[in-house]
């Protein structure tokens, strides 16, 4: 390294990066921890109102197929699967 003007700056530019780099291990974990949290309770309330439909279409003799797609498509659809 030729002048103290460059060890300072890769100095700062260390400094930076492991700030970075530990404040991302910290952040990054319990942020996924949330979101998976929030989409398994988004899960559980979509589950719990299409249940119904689903097992009153199930135990009939003449589900159509039409009553399925819709309650497959409330399921799918459900805003926890957007990632937008």
């Amino acid at each position: 390294m030729r002048s103290l003007r460059i060890r300072l700056a890769f100095l700062f530019f260390a400094i930076t990066l492991a700030a970075i780099g530990v404040l991302y291990l910290y952040v990054v974990p319990q942020l996924e921890s949330r979101l998976r949290d929030e989409k398994l309770s988004q899960l559980t309330i979509v589950a719990q109102q299409t249940a119904p439909q689903i097992a009153a279409g199930s135990g009939a003799v003449n589900t159509t197929r039409s009553r399925a797609c819709h309650c497959w498509r409330a399921i799918v659809h459900a805003p926890m699967w957007n990632n937008g």
